[in-house]
């Protein structure tokens, strides 16, 4: 997954010369529509009065890719306070770029986790195996299934005593514990936001056919072997994995809630009522409106995660970081589709995330 995904020089999905626009293969909430960046926006002016207005007050945006969140969080941002614009410096990076360090913000990032290389396993005759990519006798890529070697699988799994059923799979990162000691890194005072589609580390393990996924122009569900470098490959993350290895680096968890929540916290509802007001009837309220609903859809984007986490701000929970009513009755005129946001309500569609191990078969041990 690593070599498919980052191969140098440049023939890994994120890494190739010309690597593809993300949107080609599977949508984004930054690229939904822009009332995304704009809540982010009123969630960070919420963090910074919650850490005393500091300035600078600066977000780190890890993954940050064409760096469309960026712009429309910032651009929302300046219409919000001019004390809050003022102060905020919003640093927009890919993976290898460098970042600041021990800044007071906001470190945040929107489906990264998701991207990093995973160890998969399955039980097989009582035991947990270790599943590794092997080449069959015709030169095409198999599974094979051995004993664990990666440490994050044989650590999970060391005792024996596992429960899962017979056949049940799952997947293991273990750039976790590096990524978020990099976080911690960076952070000196405030918060994480990190937003991904997964969910505790009990929700993932009553998934018995595992959460790995494939994305290629908007189809899912395709064997992670064939279309190798020009397809996505990911799985759901273990919040409760983030949370304790963030633990372990001085950033103490808040709460997990859902996208919808943390966009509603934030003023999603008000900003469709905006459009709503704004916009005259005919296509261009019915995409906006779309994409907005598409942003909180249970079902789809609304259904993804939100952790926060702290460090050294004396914040016990989330409702003193969440925006108070009154901060949600003037906001700046809502943002609209630009030409970087989709359309869907001219014919796209929102796609459903499929486990690929049910379309695909796995060859036996042997």
């Amino acid at each position: 997954m690593e070599l498919a995904l980052y191969f140098p020089p440049g023939r890994g999905y994120y890494a190739g010369p010309g690597a593809r626009a993300r949107t080609q293969d599977y949508y984004t909430s930054p690229a939904a529509h822009p009332a995304f960046g704009a809540a982010i926006a009123i969630l960070l002016r919420s963090m910074w009065r919650a850490l005393g207005r500091p300035a600078p007050f600066v977000a780190v945006e890890l993954g940050a890719g064409g760096g469309l969140l960026a712009r429309d969080a910032v651009d929302y941002a300046a219409g919000l306070d001019g004390d809050f614009s003022a102060a905020l410096e919003y640093e927009a990076l890919e993976l290898g770029e460098r970042a600041p360090r021990a800044v007071t913000g906001c470190v945040l990032s929107n489906e990264l986790v998701d991207a990093m290389p995973v160890a998969r396993y399955r039980v097989a005759g009582g035991r947990v195996m270790e599943v590794f990519v092997g080449v069959d006798g015709a030169g095409a890529l198999c599974e094979v299934l051995s004993e664990p070697v990666t440490r994050a699988v044989a650590a999970r799994f060391g005792r024996g005593d596992h429960g899962l059923p017979e056949g049940a799979r799952g997947e293991v990162r273990e750039g976790v514990g590096p990524w978020m000691e990099r976080v911690a890194g960076i952070l000196g005072r405030g918060f994480v936001l990190t937003i991904d589609y997964g969910g505790t580390a009990q929700e993932l393990r009553s998934r018995s056919a595992g959460t790995l996924q494939t994305h290629y122009r908007h189809v899912g569900g395709l064997s992670p072997y064939q279309n190798v470098g020009a397809q996505d490959i990911t799985a759901h993350v273990d919040f409760t994995e983030v949370a304790s290895e963030g633990a372990r680096s001085g950033l103490r968890p808040l709460g997990l809630v859902t996208q919808r929540e943390m966009l509603g916290r934030c003023g999603i509802d008000r900003i469709s009522a905006q459009l709503r007001q704004t916009l005259p009837r005919g296509r261009d309220l019915a995409a906006n409106i779309r994409g907005v609903e598409g942003l909180t859809r249970p079902d789809g984007l609304g259904g993804f995660r939100a952790l926060l986490q702290e460090r050294e701000t004396g914040i016990e929970s989330l409702d003193r970081v969440w925006p108070a009513p009154p901060d949600l009755e003037r906001l700046p005129a809502p943002p609209v589709l630009g030409p970087a946001h989709l359309r869907l309500a001219d014919g796209g569609a929102w796609p459903a995330h499929l486990e690929v191990d049910s379309l695909w078969p796995a060859d036996e041990p042997g």
